[in-house]
């Protein structure tokens, strides 16, 4: 059984498992005025704020399928970015 401290990654982590083409059509898509940009802005925020990843956490994984769902990650991305094995130079070792 993996610990809860095995689901624990970085942020810089979680952000590079995202490609780069994502990142930017995430980021193009938190802009504006609509409540969908501002639901976007919060999550990243949140993701941003956070000492580091719990790839664990219901919310976390909500978050990322919904990017899916929004069509801003291909089809199976999202368990792809939840579900890969973390690396050594992944794994958050803090408190």
């Amino acid at each position: 059984m993996i610990s809860i401290e095995d689901q624990r990654i970085t942020r810089l982590a979680f952000l590079d498992r995202f490609t780069d083409a994502e990142a930017v059509a995430i980021d193009l898509a938190s802009l504006g005025a609509t409540v969908q940009a501002a639901g976007l802005r919060r999550y990243l925020h949140k993701v941003n704020s956070a000492q580091h990843i719990d790839l664990a956490r219901a919310d976390l994984q909500a978050g990322v399928q919904a990017l899916e769902a929004a069509g801003l990650l291909a089809a199976g991305r999202a368990e792809q970015i939840l579900t890969a094995p973390i690396t050594d130079v992944e794994r958050y070792r803090g408190q």
